[in-house]
């Protein structure tokens, strides 16, 4: 986005509008609108006015400001006293306005990053460890040339005593409880990168790419941290089920051990649908070995065929696939990504 980057459309909506019956002679003037609807406009908002009769001097296409909005009037930043009387009709539109916006350089959003965007609003004070913990690991690799090992205790305490270094020298956005057990989770799972992450911030990423493009909708500002702990084993792991296995699965071992994997790989999956859902789902499910064991199933079933239409959003589908049936090709898509995934394809309607 730049230095400095304008949203020309905040939140995407079409402008809203009011119909108006009746407007005084004041300073500043009072605008009634019918009861049929509430009004959604704030403070702050400009509006232009059209079709007003009697009131002309309105209808000059002017944006004008709403300084007190309530549910069916509003109070707008003009005298009226020397127009002409209101006599009938109206409507009142919202004008979007453009919102400028002033990124911080890296080196200065590191030190002081402002505030965050939550993720989950039962963790406010995650964002800032999160970001503490991110800069101790660059710190980390810097010095070792390495990530953390998975599962090694003495890299963990390297990074969580990294960590309190750095808290300790920063002045002004200091963390007032640096949670060590969660440090110690990060360490572990440093180096891993898990498919369900990775395909979450894809599409986040890809929006993000759309307004930069378009200028609508607001960007993220600054920094965004998302976190799973809860996804984590309650229990601790040993050492030898966290090793990698070197195979495509090492990153997931290296989180959630060899016996969850073991238990991915025998599950027996029934997956109804495979449009745009059900694309997303088989191919994460392929990405993360779901199913491709030796006693693994995955079933989908699906009576649809594919259309034209469906090419945009269902992305295991191509153009010579037109009139095919979806499960039958979305699985061969599926088996591509991993030629271990044991599938079976159905074209049986359920429910």
């Amino acid at each position: 986005f730049g230095p400095e980057f304008t949203v020309f459309d905040v939140d995407g909506e079409e402008p809203r509008t009011g119909i108006i019956a009746s407007i005084s002679n004041d300073n500043p003037a009072l605008v009634s609108c019918v009861d049929d609807e509430r009004l959604e406009f704030q403070d702050g908002d400009l509006v232009v006015f059209s079709e007003v009769q009697g009131m002309t001097e309105l209808n000059d296409g002017k944006p004008r400001k709403i300084i007190n909005a309530r549910p069916y009037s509003f109070t707008l930043e003009e005298d009226t006293t020397n127009y002409g009387v209101y006599q009938k009709g109206g409507i009142v539109t919202q004008v979007k306005q453009p919102k400028v916006l002033h990124f911080k350089p890296l080196r200065e959003a590191l030190r002081d990053p402002g505030d965050f965007l939550l993720s989950d609003y039962s963790k406010f004070d995650r964002p800032p460890l999160l970001h503490l913990a991110f800069q101790a690991l660059d710190k980390f690799i810097c010095e070792l040339g390495r990530y953390p090992g998975s599962g090694s205790e003495e890299d963990a305490q390297k990074l969580i005593s990294i960590a309190i270094k750095m808290n300790e020298d920063i002045r002004n956005s200091r963390v007032e409880d640096v949670n060590t057990k969660l440090l110690r989770h990060f360490a572990f799972g440093a180096r891993a990168v898990l498919n369900p992450i990775a395909a979450m911030f894809g599409g986040i990423v890809g929006q993000e790419v759309v307004k930069a493009c378009s200028g609508k909708f607001h960007p993220l500002f600054q920094f965004f941290y998302f976190d799973s702990l809860e996804s984590l084993p309650t229990e601790p792991l040993e050492p030898d089920d966290l090793a990698p296995r070197n195979c495509r699965y090492d990153s997931q071992i290296s989180v959630f051990g060899s016996k969850l994997q073991k238990k991915l790989e025998d599950a027996k999956v029934f997956v109804v649908g495979s449009g745009a859902l059900g694309c997303e789902f088989l191919k994460n499910l392929a990405l993360m070995g779901v199913s491709c064991g030796s006693q693994g199933k995955l079933t989908v079933t699906d009576d649809d065929v594919i259309e034209k239409s469906n090419l945009s959003r269902q992305f295991l589908f191509r153009d010579w696939n037109i009139g095919q049936a979806k499960s039958t090709v979305a699985a061969a898509a599926a088996t591509s990504i991993n030629p271990k995934l044991h599938i079976e394809a159905l074209q049986n309607r359920v429910g």
